[in-house]
């Protein structure tokens, strides 16, 4: 099963409402701060869906979608979002002052090194203030995702531990480590130069607070 955008929603609200005044700050009032959504599977998730969920709890921003699908950037077509055909460890340099991105599992399908090379690029096309999170398989459920995905899709999927997540994004440093009431596991980074204490121990559990976004 691959998992819509949606069922990660209520936790990624949970937690960009913990940090919606650190994204937005040094935002000036007549710019928009930049939501970048890093892949898309049309088939179960709407670039409506990510919309939703920034201006919910970021306000009036600018929406990306970054996809290297051109059937995924078709359906972006439709919707008040920006369309980008790129691959994500390859940013194009008019994509910058990102606050923002949310990749829904998207890591899972790369490579350690795709995701080094995304890490490189990656400081040169934000904000300070910004913020790197992203869903990923748990270890409950990576073994059978591993062979659903490739006998069912015919793709390969990289489960990591947040652990080896934190020496591929060595440009960042993880601040929160959660694992959702659906199983899945989600990661926040910012950068190294940020306030926040990176994060130490086991995940946070995100259940009862996540669901005050449907």
């Amino acid at each position: 099963e691959i998992a819509p955008f949606t069922r990660q929603a209520a936790s990624y609200g949970y937690l960009l409402d913990n940090f919606s005044d650190y994204l937005s700050c040094g935002i000036n009032k007549d710019q928009k701060l930049r939501a970048v959504l890093g892949g898309m599977n049309p088939n179960v998730t709407k670039p409506e869906d990510f919309e939703k969920l920034c201006s919910s709890f970021l306000g009036e921003c600018e929406t990306v979608v970054v996809d290297q699908n051109e059937f995924a950037l078709a359906e972006v077509g439709q919707s008040k979002s920006r369309a980008v055909k790129s691959a994500l460890e390859n940013l194009p340099p008019e994509l910058d002052n990102i606050s923002l991105m949310i990749c829904d599992f998207t890591f899972d399908f790369m490579t350690d090194e795709q995701i080094r090379q995304f890490d490189s690029f990656w400081s040169g096309h934000t904000r300070d203030n910004s913020l790197l999170m992203f869903a990923y398989q748990s270890p409950a459920i990576a073994l059978i995702a591993k062979l659903q995905y490739r006998v069912k899709y015919g793709l390969k999927i990289y489960y990591r531990t947040p652990e080896k997540m934190s020496t591929l994004l060595k440009s960042q440093k993880m601040i929160i480590s959660a694992i959702t009431d659906n199983g899945e596991g989600i990661l926040l980074f910012a950068p190294k130069s940020s306030e926040f204490t990176p994060h130490v121990g086991n995940p946070i559990g995100l259940g009862f607070e996540s669901k005050a976004f449907s």
